[in-house]
C-alpha cells in the first residue's frame, strides 16, 4: 500500500501563502506523496472501533490551494503505511476537550501502527509552558508556576527585579506581562493574570533590544540545509519588548553561536527522550524560554530569504526515519 501524509491543522481556511505549515503540505505533494489535510475535530472512530478522518486530498502549488477550503472532505481510514504530521496551536482549540479527544485519537491511531510526528504523548507532556520547569535551571531562565495569587506573589517575592508572567497556556504573546516586583498595583495586576489560569513566572532577561532566536532542531540537532542553519532572529517593535512576529517583530537570518549550539546539544537528549521529534527552540541570551512543539515555524522564513529549500530539508529528515 502506498505512503500518505497527512497533516493536521487547526483549520484549512487558515492556511497562507508563506506559511511553514502550508509550505510543507505543497511539498509532500510534489514529492508524488499522496498528501491529505485533516482539520481539527474532524477524526471519529466507527463501529467497528476503525479511526477515521474526515480529509482533503491536496495537489499543486501554494497559490492553487486557495480553494482547498470549499473542498468537500472525504472519508479516510488510515494504516500502518501512514504519518501524521501535527501542525496545531492548542492554544486556539476553543473547547479543552477538543485537546484531550485529539491527543486520545493520535495515540489510537499510533497504537494502530501510523507514525505521529511528534508523539500524541510528548505533545501531551508539553502541551503548555510548565514543560520548561523540567529542564535543567542551566538551560532555562529561572522560573516557578502559581496557580493562586497568593502563590504567585510569594514566588515574585524570591525573584530579583522584573520579571515576566505568562498564561500556562497561550500564543502569540498573548497574556505575556512584564511585571516590576515593587509596583505598587502589583496584587491587581496579577488577580487579572491568575484569574485566568495557572502562570508562569520567570526571571526577566534583559538584553540591548530584546531580540530572541528560533532555532529548528530535529532528532536532537539543530536542522541545517545547504550550509545555513534553519534559524531565525526577532525583533521587536518600536515600543514592544515581546518578539512575536503577530506583534510586528522583524524577522532577520541569523546562525547559532558557540553558546547557542552547546545549548542545542545539551538540549537535544531531553527533546528525543520526550519523542520530539521536531521543535522550535526560542532562545535568549543563551538560555530557552519556550519550546514550540505543536507547529513550530521559522523554515519558511528562512527560505523566503535565501531561496534553500529549508521545508523540504525539514520534512525530508522528518520522512527519512518514519520510512
Amino acid at each position: 500500500m502506498n505512503t500518505r501524509h497527512f497533516f493536521l491543522v487547526n483549520s484549512v481556511a487558515d492556511l497562507r501563502p508563506g506559511m511553514t505549515t502550508l509550505r510543507l503540505i505543497t511539498v509532500s505533494a510534489g514529492m508524488g506523496v499522496e498528501t491529505l489535510v485533516i482539520e481539527l475535530g474532524r477524526f471519529g472512530v466507527d463501529t467497528r472501533g476503525t479511526p477515521i478522518a474526515a480529509s482533503r486530498i491536496v495537489s499543486g502549488t501554494e497559490e492553487d490551494l486557495a480553494g482547498l477550503a470549499e473542498t468537500p472532505p472525504n472519508r479516510a481510514e488510515f494504516t500502518d503505511n501512514d504519518t501524521v504530521f501535527v501542525r496545531l496551536n492548542p492554544a486556539r482549540f476553543g473547547n479543552p476537550d477538543q485537546i484531550d479527544f485529539t491527543l486520545w485519537m493520535l495515540d489510537l491511531l499510533e497504537r494502530n501502527g501510523v507514525t505521529v510526528i511528534n508523539t500524541p504523548q510528548s505533545l501531551q507532556r508539553t502541551a503548555t509552558k510548565a514543560f520548561l520547569s523540567e529542564l535543567p535551571e542551566a538551560l532555562r531562565p529561572r522560573q516557578a508556576i502559581a496557580a493562586d495569587i497568593a502563590a504567585a506573589l510569594d514566588v515574585i517575592d524570591g525573584f530579583d527585579g522584573e520579571v515576566v508572567a505568562k498564561p500556562v497556556r497561550g500564543t502569540r504573546g498573548e497574556g505575556v506581562t512584564f511585571i516590576d516586583k515593587n509596583l505598587k498595583n502589583l496584587r491587581s495586576k496579577l488577580q487579572d493574570l491568575v484569574a485566568k489560569g495557572p502562570v508562569v513566572i520567570q526571571e526577566c532577561i534583559h538584553t540591548p533590544d530584546h531580540a530572541d532566536k528560533r532555532f529548528i532542531v530535529v532528532d536532537g540537532r539543530l536542522l541545517t540545509v545547504g550550509g545555513q542553519d534553519v534559524a531565525i532572529r526577532r525583533v521587536p517593535a518600536a515600543g514592544e519588548r515581546r518578539s512575536n512576529v503577530h506583534l510586528g517583530a522583524r524577522i532577520e537570518l541569523t546562525h547559532a553561536d558557540e553558546r547557542e549550539l552547546t545549548l542545542i546539544e545539551e538540549l537535544g537528549p531531553y527533546l528525543l527522550k520526550e519523542g520530539l521529534r521536531v521543535a522550535g527552540v526560542d532562545v535568549l541570551d543563551g538560555r530557552v524560554l519556550e519550546l514550540n512543539v505543536w507547529s513550530p515555524g521559522g523554515p519558511a522564513a528562512v527560505e523566503k530569504r535565501t531561496g534553500l529549500d529549508t521545508s523540504g530539508g525539514l520534512l525530508r529528515q522528518l520522512i527519512g526515519r518514519a520510512t
